[in-house]
């Protein structure tokens, strides 16, 4: 589950912004850079084990790339 308040960065001199959300375990699992998404996900044991951009997914063994 997602933590309601996402922590938001803006760049004042390019106004880009990037919003990080974060589970109740702390682990990130929305990231958006100025409207492009990414998603994670994690096993068990806390370890990402995919993640999505757009159509684009990458799986994680161990959790490494």
């Amino acid at each position: 589950m997602i933590k309601d308040t996402p922590i938001r960065v803006v760049n004042d001199s390019t106004n880009e912004t990037r919003e990080l959300y974060w589970d109740e375990e702390n682990q990130l699992m929305v990231l958006s850079d100025n409207g492009k998404t990414s998603r994670y996900t994690y096993n068990a044991a806390g370890e990402r084990i995919t993640k999505s951009y757009g159509t684009m997914e990458g799986v994680y063994i161990n959790g490494a790339p």
